[in-house]
């Protein structure tokens, strides 16, 4: 029996939690009852065959589970003690959820030595904070509310905590970002003594309001060759303080400093999402949950899956996809994977391609994986797209 991975997703709730008492007893209830809709249905996690004989696959569904931590720790505790009962007796799942609670995200004006010894006590072992700068100009251009000083008092509680392991979020790409400003991005966060960085370029969404400045002329965006300049410096940096370059924006000070929750994305190991606006995998089936709270809330109550819109990708899709998420991380793509997944012999049909990107040095044979260099992983949708499948 395959493990379902729980994944619960706070991202829009914050509003509806500042008076904590009967919005957020009814918000409870409301995800107690998608579970149990999920639990009466059918059960589409079953479905992923090729998941069965991978360990680490398994494991990455067991253990890399994410919430962001608005709602109180008792009541945080008391929900997943819930979930794991109802899904053990409905054979939904046989492992235990108390212990996935392993990955928390927070914002730094939310941490304080009280609400970070409470996460302790839920045995929360990652913890990664959404610092995205340590410059207070960048963090009025993301609209972001914590300063600059925020986010290193919530950093050093956090590594003063003793968890496992603590990450920083941060992005690179922002308006007028030089490889000096950014060089120093990244010293204050490895000065803080962290054990994991996510270094993400910044994604522009046209329905933002970030979206509609740059549509207007207010705001402007890096060109691709500023980009490429400070995701080769930011791979440079890290390697030289001793940080691996696991995945093409994540970096981890040692292998066991590595996430888990992010995983399961790159695997394809499926997981299911609990909340509004919160997504889905499984047997080759997305879906994702209504974003308004009201609308998702009012399904539940129904006794409605509260499914928004749900995605079947094709078999050619998904061969692309897996070799996206495979050229994003240094491990590369797992060929005897690919070809018990999907049945097809990459490298038989691709021989000539293989060869050239060889030469140009952007990918590496060794032995049943193709793995992307460093110049791979700076291009690795390109690099996805070339081959034929």
């Amino acid at each position: 029996m395959k493990k379902k991975s729980i994944k619960i997703d706070w991202d829009e709730l914050e509003s509806a939690f500042n008076n904590r008492n009967e919005e957020l007893v009814y918000y409870l209830d409301r995800v107690t009852g998608q579970v149990v809709l999920e639990g009466e249905g059918e059960d589409d996690f079953d479905d992923d065959e090729e998941m069965i004989d991978d360990p680490s696959a398994q494991e990455a569904s067991q253990r890399s589970d994410s919430t962001r931590l608005y709602i109180e720790p008792p009541d945080t505790d008391e929900l997943i003690a819930w979930m794991h009962d109802f899904l053990e007796d409905s054979a939904k799942l046989d492992s235990d959820v108390r212990g996935q609670l392993k990955e928390a995200v927070d914002d730094p004006e939310d941490v304080s030595r009280d609400s970070v010894a409470a996460w302790r006590d839920l045995g929360v072992c990652f913890v990664s904070l959404g610092v995205q700068s340590f410059d207070d100009a960048d963090l009025g251009f993301l609209g972001r509310r914590h300063t600059a000083a925020d986010a290193r008092r919530a950093a050093e509680i956090l590594c003063d905590a003793g968890f496992q392991t603590v990450s920083v979020d941060l992005i690179y790409g922002l308006e007028g970002c030089s490889p000096n400003h950014w060089r120093r991005q990244i010293e204050s966060a490895l000065a803080l003594g962290v054990d994991h960085l996510s270094c993400y370029q910044l994604t522009v969404h046209e329905e933002t309001v970030l979206g509609r400045r740059v549509a207007s002329g207010a705001a402007t965006e890096l060109g691709e060759g500023e980009l490429a300049e400070l995701f080769f410096l930011t791979h440079e940096l890290l390697s030289d303080a001793g940080f691996e370059g696991y995945e093409v924006s994540n970096f981890a000070s040692a292998p066991e400093h590595r996430s888990r929750h992010n995983q399961k994305y790159w695997d394809h190991t499926p997981y299911l999402g609990l909340g509004p606006s919160a997504h889905s995998f499984a047997g080759g089936r997305r879906w994702w949950n209504q974003k308004k709270l009201r609308l998702w809330q009012k399904a539940v109550s129904e006794g409605k899956m509260p499914v928004e819109e749900e995605e079947w990708p094709t078999g050619t899709q998904s061969v692309l996809e897996a070799l996206m998420l495979g050229f994003r991380t240094a491990a590369g793509v797992d060929l005897e994977r690919l070809r018990a997944r999907f049945g097809i012999d990459l490298l038989a049909e691709n021989e000539d391609l293989v060869d050239q990107l060889c030469t140009s040095g952007h990918i590496e044979v060794d032995g049943l994986r193709l793995r992307p260099t460093l110049a791979g992983l700076a291009i690795a949708d390109t690099l996805a797209r070339s081959f034929s499948v």
